[in-house]
């Protein structure tokens, strides 16, 4: 897809955008693919949504690198984006287990995050 949206998921469905730490919420645009992969950036903010070679999962990081701060990180190849369950007949509001990273708690913590489509 062309663009993105992402959003903090309350019980399993989206969006609750005042959820803290949250920040890299909202509309990703498809830029130039990274590691044979698509790669989206925030459309008002330095995030990046991308597959990552070296670990084998898809992240959101401050910089489209492998070697970037990363805020948020979901399980899943190449071949699984994490739009993927949104795009299910009767599923389009089900978010995927991701996880982001607590600036309260200083440590990464599970959060549901709904990743889908968007025109």
């Amino acid at each position: 897809p062309a663009f993105l949206w992402a959003a903090a998921a309350a019980e399993g469905y989206g969006p609750l955008r005042e959820a803290p730490g949250m920040a890299f919420c909202g509309m990703y645009r498809r830029t130039r693919d990274f590691n044979a992969a698509p790669a989206y950036a925030h459309t008002n903010l330095g995030f990046y949504l991308f597959w990552s070679q070296l670990f084998s999962d898809w992240k959101i990081a401050e910089r489209l690198s492998e070697k970037g701060v990363c805020v948020a990180f979901a399980e899943g190849g190449r071949d699984q984006p994490p739009w993927t369950p949104s795009l299910a007949p009767r599923n389009d509001k089900s978010s995927s287990q991701w996880v982001v990273w607590d600036y309260g708690e200083e440590r990464f913590a599970p959060r549901g995050l709904l990743v889908r489509p968007s025109k």
